[in-house]
C-alpha cells in the first residue's frame, strides 16, 4: 500500500540514527511495529491483577517457565 505523509525531516534524521534503517519504508514499518508492541503491552498491564481466591485467579502451571 502507498501512503502519502509529511514527516519532520530531524525527527526522521533522528530515527534513523537510532535504528540504523536507512529506507523511509522500513522506517516506518518498524516504528509502527514497535507502537503496536508498546500499546499491546500497555493493554496488558492494565489488565486486573489475580489475587488468589478472586474470581480473577487464574491456574498456574506446577513447574517454572
Amino acid at each position: 500500500m502507498q501512503i502519502k505523509f509529511t514527516i519532520d525531516d530531524s525527527l526522521l534524521a533522528h530515527a534513523r540514527a537510532l535504528s540504523g534503517l536507512r529506507e523511509t519504508g522500513s522506517l516506518v514499518h518498524a516504528a509502527l511495529q514497535a507502537l503496536i508492541v508498546r500499546e499491546a503491552s500497555l493493554r496488558l498491564a492494565s489488565l486486573p491483577v489475580a489475587r488468589r481466591g478472586s474470581h480473577y485467579d487464574v491456574p498456574r502451571p506446577d513447574f517454572d517457565l
